[in-house]
C-alpha cells in the first residue's frame, strides 16, 4: 500500500490498483507494468581480474597444491564471475604485456559468483582442491609474467577488453597481488595478507 511514489521502491510507482471494475487502493506497481521487474544492469565488468602470482618463491609458492613449488608452473591468473549470470569464455584469451599467453577453450563456462584458475603449467590431476574453483593450464606458452613490472588483460571473443591490472616490481616479491576485497571491481590491488596466495578461494581461504 502506498500513497505516493516515494513511498515505492525503485522501479515501482505509487498506482490504482482494481479488483475486477472497481479500484479498491493504492499500491506500488512495477512502473514497467509488467509482473516482473527486470534486474539492474551489472555496473562494471561480468569478469574480473581478482589475484595475479607472478614470482611463486620456495615458501609457499606451491600454488597449485602438487607439492611441489615451481617458478613457471605455479603462476596463475584468477578469475572471478562477479555478475548473476553464467558467463561463456570460449575464445576468451589472457595477455601480458608481451603476447596472448591463454586461449579459453570452447565450452569454458564460469557460473555465476565463482573463480577460474588459469596455471602456467604442471598436471591438474596432482593439484589440490583449490576451493573447488574451475582450474586450467597454459600448457603451450606458460603465462610468463615477468617479476618486474607486467600487465595482465583479459579480452572477450571480439576483442573487446573485458578487464586489466598492471604492477611494477612488487610483483616479484613472492607474494600474489589480490584485490583487496575478493571479488570487488573497484577494490585495488594490495601484496596478499598473511601469506603468499589464495588460488581458487578467498584471502580467508574459503569457497567462492
Amino acid at each position: 500500500m502506498c500513497t505516493a511514489d516515494d513511498g515505492c521502491p525503485e522501479g515501482f510507482k505509487c498506482m490504482s490498483v482494481a479488483t475486477g471494475s472497481y479500484i479498491t487502493s493504492m499500491q506500488c506497481a512495477p512502473t514497467n507494468q509488467t509482473c516482473t521487474v527486470p534486474p539492474p544492469p551489472v555496473a562494471g565488468p561480468a569478469i574480473i581480474i581478482n589475484e595475479v602470482f607472478a614470482s611463486p618463491k620456495t615458501s609457499g609458492g606451491d600454488a597449485n597444491g602438487d607439492g611441489t613449488m615451481s617458478a613457471v608452473n605455479d603462476e596463475f591468473v584468477e578469475l572471478v564471475n562477479v555478475s548473476g549470470s553464467d558467463v561463456d569464455l570460449s575464445g576468451w584469451k589472457l595477455s601480458d604485456s608481451g603476447m596472448t599467453r591463454f586461449v579459453f577453450p570452447q565450452g569454458t563456462i564460469l557460473p555465476a559468483g565463482k573463480a577460474l584458475v588459469v596455471f602456467g603449467g604442471g598436471d591438474p590431476a596432482k593439484y589440490g582442491a583449490l576451493g573447488g574453483a574451475k582450474v586450467l593450464v597454459a600448457s603451450t606458452s606458460h603465462l610468463g609474467l615477468n617479476n618486474t613490472g607486467d600487465s595482465v588483460r583479459l579480452t572477450d571473443l571480439k576483442g573487446n577488453e573485458v578487464n586489466k591490472m598492471s604492477f611494477g616490481a612488487e610483483g616479484g616479491a613472492g607474494v600474489a597481488l589480490v584485490r583487496s576485497t575478493d571479488g570487488d571491481p573497484k577494490a585495488p590491488f594490495v601484496a596478499h595478507p598473511g601469506k603468499a596466495h589464495s588460488a581458487g578461494v578467498r584471502q580467508d581461504g574459503s569457497a567462492f
